[in-house]
């Protein structure tokens, strides 16, 4: 009875509501390892009750709200509840009979999921920029008027330090703003920000380069 279990339960969960014209399929008794005739047909339907439900990703499209996220990352963990009832059943199934129809019914889901989790990866990312580069401005700015005020040797040999961990970051930066725009991200905003930083780092060098001539 395991399968009548399993697909039973697969055809009661709530992760995605299924139509209201879609009734629950009737279930045949069963005895022993094999599976009920229509056992294939019922998970083709509950697929196809699913890719009914599964949008389409357009390129570049960050949630424009909190609410649009959250409802982005709702469908994601519908999806990833279905997929993981789906496999138990299908791996069943595999064992008496040729699942290659309903395998390639599944890839739309798998794709749609790989497509919601990448746009929560994107979305994370561009709020992660939006934060940080404000923030990493402040710091190079500070850094560079500590240096001004305070050329001592000691704090020139560890400003030149600090400089080349900011080319590190600002390199960072820009493979991060690469990811967002192969995307289909607008990234104008962030690489305004990214340009103002890079300045600044610029002016850090030039302060640098002044201080080390006068301390050697």
């Amino acid at each position: 009875m395991k399968n009548t279990v399993i697909l039973r339960h697969l055809l009661k969960t709530k992760a995605l509501h299924m139509p209201s014209a879609t009734p629950e399929p009737s279930f045949a008794s069963e005895s022993g390892p094999a599976l009920a005739p229509d056992f294939g047909s019922k998970l083709q339907k509950y697929l196809l009750c699913i890719l009914d439900q599964v949008l389409p990703v357009t390129n570049g499209s960050l949630p424009a709200s909190e609410t649009e996220l959250q409802q982005l990352i709702s469908e994601k963990n519908q999806l990833e509840a279905h997929l993981t009832l789906l496999a138990a059943p299908l791996d069943l199934l595999s064992e008496q009979e040729n699942t290659a129809a309903l395998t390639r019914l599944c890839q739309p889901l798998y794709q749609r999921l790989e497509q919601l989790t990448q746009a929560e990866e994107v979305h994370a990312l561009f709020a992660r920029l939006q934060q940080d580069l404000p923030e990493m401005i402040l710091q190079v700015k500070a850094l560079t008027a500590h240096l001004r005020f305070s050329p001592l040797a000691e704090r020139v040999v560890t400003s030149q330090s600090e400089l080349e961990n900011w080319y590190r970051r600002c390199d960072h930066v820009a493979n991060q703003l690469d990811r967002l725009e192969r995307f289909g991200v607008n990234i104008q905003a962030l690489e305004n920000r990214y340009v103002d930083l890079i300045i600044q780092v610029g002016e850090l060098q030039e302060t640098l380069d002044r201080h080390w001539i006068a301390v050697a």
